[in-house]
């Protein structure tokens, strides 16, 4: 056998065992993507276009992800002795605006605060394409108030928040609802005091769009609300959920099941990941889905797939159009210099509860991460993921990778 044909065969043999151990052939996703920054940006979808949002220096940075769009710069016109915070998230309103909050330390005096330095949420509002329209929204936010959720719809938004009771201040009424010019709309309902919003998951039926109510999940209970969030239909859940999804207004969530012995969701943080001791002899954890029928009661109880000397760290579900769910995770290994070696799946859920066969994926090595599910046209899902790539050095701009896989629900 010649030299030549001998590589080949190597070659051949080498390349199958790749594809066999990544988990999926590459020619099953329908377009993947990969980008660098020197910040951590959010992948969001705007019309059908998934875009790269990040904030630097003042500035909102537009990247395009598939080329679908021009990459722009918009710079925020701040106050003098402003500063933006570079932590931000994005969110698409139905007309092809966007919001990007981050938070801003201003100097100034409130009625709230004794201090005059404060921390406000800012609210940036823009036209993608061109940078026009460009509107923000500050909020104060203290050190005893917190935003955890905003709703879009197609040229507005809520903003919900929490509030820690305290008698010297005033509690307003959640949520507080603003048009894609910054404008403030007054609105004769609400969810409640913010005092009473606490960890609070919320959604439309339909995208955008009110008409149909709202899925929520807060208090250990998840509920149907009309569109003025008055209860049409609400179910006590004993077990935390972790994710919540009502699309096509079919609910599913999904919960992280801890063994006794192991650290719950509350303390996990605390948990040595470097431990191979505890990876190796504890039970491990893993991901529960339950499906909900039309009056939110059980249908189907779904075990989702384990991993030998993995921990589950994130897990994220859709409701499918016909039932069923698709459910993404990821799952954590130990810490080594190049980072936490974290595997990414994808796993889908029938209408019966049934389940098809996990899909790796990625892999990366990863410092600190971010995971999203984004569902586009045509039943295409793309799995976006990606993180600091360096360990953290102060006063210095960490390298941060993002990776988009997308693929067809049907293939799964």
């Amino acid at each position: 056998m010649s030299k030549l044909k001998a590589s080949l065969i190597v070659c051949t043999i080498l390349f199958c065992y790749i594809l066999e151990s990544y988990g999926f052939n590459s020619t099953n996703f329908t377009r993947q993507w990969t980008n660098d920054y020197i910040y951590t940006p959010e992948i969001i979808n705007v019309n059908g276009h998934l875009l790269a949002i990040g904030l630097q220096n003042n500035s909102v940075n537009i990247t395009s992800t598939f080329g679908e769009v021009n990459s722009l710069i918009c710079k925020l016109l701040l106050r003098p002795g402003e500063t933006a915070s570079d932590k931000i998230r994005a969110h698409a309103l139905g007309n092809g605006k966007i919001t990007v909050h981050t938070s801003v330390l201003i100097k100034r005096k409130v009625a709230e605060s004794k201090l005059n330095n404060v921390v406000w949420d800012l609210f940036i509002i823009l036209e993608p394409r061109n940078c026009s329209s460009l509107k923000t929204v500050e909020v104060y936010h203290g050190w005893d108030r917190d935003w955890v959720a905003l709703v879009p719809y197609q040229s507005s938004f809520d903003l919900f928040y929490h509030k820690k009771p305290n008698k010297q201040t005033v509690t307003f009424q959640s949520p507080q609802r603003f048009n894609d010019l910054g404008e403030s709309i007054k609105i004769d309902y609400s969810l409640g005091l913010e005092s009473k919003i606490m960890g609070l998951k919320i959604q439309t039926v339909k995208p955008y769009d009110a008409s149909e109510g709202y899925v929520s999940f807060m208090n250990s209970t998840i509920s149907y609300y009309n569109s003025r969030f008055e209860t049409i239909k609400t179910v006590n859940i004993v077990n935390p959920v972790h994710t919540i999804s009502g699309a096509h207004g079919k609910v599913s969530y999904c919960y992280i099941k801890y063994p006794p012995k192991t650290k719950t969701a509350l303390d996990k943080n605390k948990f040595d990941f470097n431990n191979n001791k505890d990876i190796k002899k504890e039970e491990k954890e893993y991901v529960v889905c339950e499906l909900l029928d039309a009056d939110l009661k059980p249908k189907a109880s779904v075990g989702m797939h384990k991993l030998e000397d993995k921990r589950v760290y994130e897990v994220i579900v859709f409701s499918l159009p016909a039932g069923g769910a698709l459910v993404a995770t990821n799952h954590r290994g130990l810490r080594s210099s190049r980072g936490h070696a974290m595997e990414f799946y994808l796993q889908r859920i029938n209408p019966d509860g049934s389940t098809r066969e996990p899909v790796q994926i990625s892999e990366h090595f990863i410092f600190y991460h971010q995971m999203r599910l984004i569902a586009l046209e045509n039943r295409e899902f793309c799995l976006v993921d990606g993180g600091e790539m360096e360990t953290f050095k102060a006063f210095t701009s960490l390298k941060n990778s993002m990776w988009i896989n997308c693929v067809n629900v049907t293939t799964l």
